[in-house]
């Protein structure tokens, strides 16, 4: 009898291990590498420094000059409701390491929150912005924008 009540203990606490592996691996989706979120859109024609961008029912508005290691507030206001908003900084073809900046639910589907770049020992200021989101159905989607940054 004890041993059966210690097997049917050992198998629910596995069961609730499983259970809240579940959950904590969906709420941390938005914070997979970027290239593994699927891209709802890409502003290419947009420089973020030099104004708001939109694409896909998703905008993006720096509040402050985009300049390495100084903290550049931003709003993203997206068309579809969202769960949670992460900002992941990237430069094509170089290891930055990672980046990412957590928005705070401002209502209205606004976000807001501040990001900073690195300096990048090559001299190089071409960035790129990933908004990962995450939907009300439980999945991450990523908006790409373009940003150069001043030295």
């Amino acid at each position: 009898m004890r041993r059966a009540l210690s097997l049917l203990l050992l198998l629910a606490l596995l069961g609730a291990g499983y259970g809240l592996a579940w959950v904590l691996s969906r709420q941390s989706e938005p914070l997979r590498a970027p290239d593994q979120v699927p891209l709802a859109g890409e502003a290419v024609d947009c420089d973020l420094a030099q104004g708001p961008c939109e694409v896909a029912g998703l905008r993006l508005r720096l509040t402050g000059p985009a300049r390495a290691l100084t903290p550049i507030p931003f709003v993203v206001k997206s068309a579809a409701p969202l769960q949670r908003v992460v900002l992941s900084l990237e430069m094509q073809g170089m290891d930055m390491g990672p980046n990412r900046h957590r928005a705070q639910r401002m209502g209205n589907g606004e976000w807001h929150g501040e990001m900073m770049f690195p300096i990048c020992v090559t001299g190089r200021n071409d960035w790129r912005v990933h908004v990962i989101g995450m939907g009300r159905d439980g999945h991450a989607r990523r908006w790409l924008f373009h940003l150069t940054a001043e030295h």
